[in-house]
């Protein structure tokens, strides 16, 4: 079903003539007419929509991973592991480290104490599993972990639980980061043998080891939730280390070896100098693939929404947003002033200075969830659902949601757009989208025309993403990447009563 709504189209008027006039001081340039216009006379009465529609399953296009399990009242369900490779980053020097220093290999994983939704105090098993093949690419968060692992060959579990107060100093990093540690040991066999495996892989390579080194280790690691339901945590570095004795040089403390000395003393003793170190050895990152393996429901409150044509935009694993932009009239009302054919002979030209656009949420539906802290997503991508469009090259390219986040592509002011949640205004604000319009004049790849209409190009979609940025001062902020948002449940209802666009065009009459 889809709910009809009345979108505003606003021009509003103001006409600057230049005539020859020898009772004024000067003359004009030209005789020409310009005009500048933004009226409110005209309103969209077509059958314009903005309905839900599923997101589908995510790509692999962030290293964010979710771990746990929650239910909320009216909201639904969300479980949430990961499988994951892992890339080596193992540094040893030689002469301080032996095999027989080591004692065991180590997952750990990060989160802030801020980022987890539920009960803190719920106590939580997570299991680690090695994978039994490299992940397949493209994958997608719908894909069955079983495919990848055998439920005999667990590495390790750990239980835990989020509480600040209760969280032991031992697993609080200095930037006030928690870790959750899982020691990792094959069946059979103990944590230390698995790190002496390693080191023996990383001396055999002669400290040089490749991805392919590590996947005949073992591909990665499927990271998953076995006991307890009530916490959700966003999980923000997956890192393996082995934990392990060192001796030490005498600039770091305690005697030891000089810089030069040999590892042995002429009767063969070691020096006796000897600290407690970690190296980490393998690292989850944008390098390698990562996907999370996303399971939700919806509770009847979501359901019912959704079939009463409310506009409800859920992640992860949820829903995204249609909308059926009106391009026909605005192209139709840009062509009744700046009729092509006048345009072609020079007798007219037009410019379109904007296309304003931006989209209201209704506050009161997300207060339902206050007691979750769910907000509606930070970012809201906007594209075409479908088609062909051209891109910044003048290139004609096939327009689809996966692929972009596959090739990581970003907003362009001509087929992707993004706005920011505004808390203050309740509003998603795209600003200015012209270049969206002036494209589909200028290369219409989809064929379209004032008589047929453009439907392809009117079909677009509002997707939940996460954006990630840096700033200067010479360029302000700069995107460095677009990614499916999967942080945190977030729920969204857009207002497609009170959706704004304003037209901005001016004209010139020779």
């Amino acid at each position: 079903m889809k709910l009809n709504w009345l979108l505003p189209f606003v021009l509003i008027a103001l006409t600057i003539s230049c005539n020859d006039d020898i009772n004024k001081i000067g003359t004009s340039i030209d005789d020409t007419l310009i005009s500048i216009k933004v009226d409110n006379s005209l309103a969209y009465t077509t059958a314009d929509s903005v309905y839900s529609i599923p997101a589908g399953p995510v790509t692999n296009r962030t290293i964010i991973q979710m771990l746990g399990a929650v239910d909320m009242v009216d909201y639904g369900s969300i479980r949430a592991d990961f499988l994951t490779q892992m890339r080596p980053i193992a540094k040893f020097d030689s002469r301080l480290v032996t095999e027989d220093m080591l004692d065991s290999l180590v997952l750990e994983l990060g989160f802030l104490p801020s980022s987890f939704l539920g009960d803190s105090l719920t106590p939580m098993q997570v299991s680690v599993y090695p994978l039994n093949k490299v992940l397949e690419k493209p994958i997608y968060s719908n894909l069955d972990p079983t495919d990848y692992f055998s439920p005999e060959e667990i590495l390790g579990q750990q239980i835990y639980t989020t509480s600040r107060q209760s969280y032991p100093d031992s697993l609080i990093n200095s930037d006030g980061s928690r870790i959750i540690k899982i020691k990792l040991a094959r069946p059979g066999h103990t944590s230390k043998e698995l790190a002496q495996e390693f080191f023996k892989l990383y001396n055999d390579k002669g400290g040089i080891l490749t991805e392919s080194d590590i996947a005949d280790f073992f591909p990665g690691v499927y990271v998953t939730n076995t006991y307890g339901k009530g916490v959700l945590i966003n999980i923000l570095s997956s890192v393996i280390k082995i934990y392990h004795d060192t001796y030490v040089y005498n600039d770091q403390g305690g005697g030891g070896l000089e810089e030069n000395e040999d590892i042995t003393n002429d009767d063969g003793t070691h020096p006796l100098v000897v600290n407690k170190a970690t190296t980490s050895v393998l690292v989850s990152s944008n390098e390698v693939p990562t996907i999370n393996h996303i399971i939700s429901t919806n509770a009847s409150y979501i359901e019912n929404a959704i079939a009463d044509d409310r506009a409800i935009i859920k992640s992860p694993d949820g829903y995204d947003a249609h909308i059926t932009f009106p391009v026909t009239d605005i192209i139709k009302k840009y062509r009744e002033v700046v009729p092509e054919e006048a345009e072609n002979t020079g007798a007219v030209s037009g410019l379109i200075n904007a296309i304003n656009f931006s989209i209201p949420i209704k506050k009161s539906a997300n207060d339902i969830f206050s007691n979750y802290g769910l907000t509606p997503p930070p970012y809201l991508l906007l594209m075409r659902a479908g088609g062909k469009v051209a891109d910044s090259n003048g290139d004609i390219v096939e327009m689809d949601k996966n692929q972009f986040f596959l090739d990581r592509k970003l907003t362009d002011g001509l087929n992707y757009f993004y706005a920011s949640y505004n808390s203050t205004t309740n509003t998603y604000d795209f600003g200015n989208i012209r270049g969206f319009i002036t494209n589909i004049i200028q290369k219409n790849p989809n064929g379209g025309s004032i008589e047929n209409g453009y439907p392809i190009d009117s079909d677009l979609i509002l997707v939940p993403v996460m954006l990630s940025t840096t700033t200067s001062d010479y360029y302000g902020t700069i995107i460095n990447a677009i990614t499916p948002y999967i942080s945190a449940p977030t729920f969204v209802e857009l207002d497609t009563k009170n959706i704004k666009i304003e037209m901005v065009y001016s004209t010139k009459t020779y």
